[in-house]
């Protein structure tokens, strides 16, 4: 695991968390992670743990999930609060997470794992989503 601000993670799978973690993060920061599972997986993404500055529209300091692939730049989601556990899964092979705090309050952050998980399979013109995951061997 790492407080690493943003890096570009690629794989089946690993940890990640704001600044700091488990203490709170700094004010003024942006980080943003590529994360890259192979091509036919899609990104699952699981916060353990979740603690950012509250605000109903998410304006203040916030996780924000969007596409990469094909350059759409589409956004998944905007998080802020206390959620724990969250568990979302993206369908697409390519995401960037960015963590966002403001110049003012602080919290403690977050704990994130990301891993690879089969998508959406294509069989004869039908559409099937596949629910088992791939799990790196221990």
């Amino acid at each position: 695991m790492s407080d690493k601000c943003g890096g570009e993670l690629i794989g089946t799978g690993g940890t990640f968390t704001s600044p700091g973690f488990p203490s709170n993060y700094p004010i003024s920061v942006q980080c943003d992670w590529l994360i890259t599972v192979p091509r036919g997986f899609e990104v699952e993404l699981i916060f353990s743990f979740f603690r950012l500055e509250h605000d109903v529209t998410c304006r203040y300091d916030f996780v924000e999930v969007k596409e990469v692939k094909r350059n759409t730049g589409k956004q998944f989601g905007k998080y802020c609060g206390s959620i724990s556990p969250l568990q979302l899964t993206f369908p697409s092979n390519s995401i960037l997470v960015r963590f966002y705090s403001d110049d003012m309050i602080t919290a403690s952050g977050f704990q994130a794992v990301w891993r690879a998980k089969i998508g959406t399979v294509y069989t004869a013109g039908a559409l099937r989503r596949a629910s088992t995951s791939f799990r790196r061997p221990s």
